[in-house]
């Protein structure tokens, strides 16, 4: 048996809850005080952002396919980069605020034609697609059918379901990868 809530909405343990969230309501737009400094103090002096850290120059492609235990190619010396004339991001991109990515433009190869595919291919497709289309066409328009043409229908269905099953592959070949690719 629990006891019942004494009147005025508070707590069985003594604690008024409708008061003290009326409380935290009344100050919830006030300044949040910080664990270390009491509620009435001043806030410390804001500090200047530190400065941005310099770019790294890149690294020349020779160093990266250059082993440990080979000597340098020749006396490291910090490369200067070539800084090009006009506008430059803050991340160091050409370019300008209006087109971020003016300097950096790739078109993409062509892609291979689609492949042709033969009677033989289309035509179970055609049957496992276009007939439910067709029925739901004849739901919709009501035509009259004559029952010969429902009956074709169906087989179509049902010759090219069984042709792209009977077409699959009857055994994996298992290489043991497991298809991730990086």
């Amino acid at each position: 048996m629990t006891a019942a809530p004494p009147p005025g909405g508070g707590d069985p343990e003594g604690v008024d809850v409708d008061a003290a969230w009326a409380q935290i309501l009344a100050h919830w737009d006030d300044p949040a005080a910080e664990p270390d400094r009491p509620a009435g103090a001043a806030a410390p002096p804001a500090q200047p952002p530190a400065p941005p850290a310099p770019p790294v120059p890149p690294v020349a492609p020779t160093e990266l396919r250059r082993r440990r235990t080979d000597p340098p190619a020749e006396p490291a010396q910090p490369a200067q980069p070539v800084q090009p004339a006009g506008p430059r991001l803050p991340d160091g991109r050409g370019g300008t605020e209006a087109d971020p990515l003016a300097e950096e433009h790739w078109t993409p190869p062509e892609p291979p034609p689609m492949p042709r595919g033969s009677w033989r291919t289309w035509l179970p497709w055609l049957g496992v697609l276009g007939v439910p289309f067709f029925f739901v066409v004849v739901v919709v328009v009501r035509p009259p059918l004559p029952p010969v043409v429902v009956l074709v229908a169906v087989l179509g269905f049902v010759a090219g379901f069984v042709t792209l099953v009977l077409r699959l592959p009857s055994h994996r070949e298992d290489d043991g990868d497991d298809g991730a690719r990086l």
